[in-house]
């Protein structure tokens, strides 16, 4: 997905983030999920990433939301540390035009 004829297809600026690109596109149906997640490298080469998601992914094929959070670290030596957080769908929440509170 990195040819303007891609961007053009789904209605979508290279060069701008839209506030509806924040938020969430896709449905709680089974077999449906989406990911938002941020990584970094560190001066110190410690690597971090964490990622969340509506749905777990255990839980893919069934209806409806189970939210989790995804952490991982990975120190210079390349020893990875990582867990999953699990909540309910009433202790989270997604928004179709930004996940960012107003």
């Amino acid at each position: 997905m990195d040819q303007p004829k891609d961007f053009e297809r789904f209605g979508i600026d290279p060069k701008k983030v839209e506030p509806w690109e924040d938020g969430r596109r896709d449905s709680d149906e089974g077999m449906h999920n989406e990911v938002w997640y941020f990584d970094a490298l560190f001066d110190d080469q410690h690597k971090f990433m964490v990622g969340f998601r509506p749905k777990n992914p255990k839980k893919l094929m069934l209806k409806g939301d189970s939210p989790n959070l995804n952490i991982m670290i990975t120190t210079p030596d390349g020893e990875t540390k990582d867990d999953f957080l699990y909540y309910t769908s009433e202790e989270s929440r997604e928004r179709k035009i930004s996940c960012v509170n107003a």
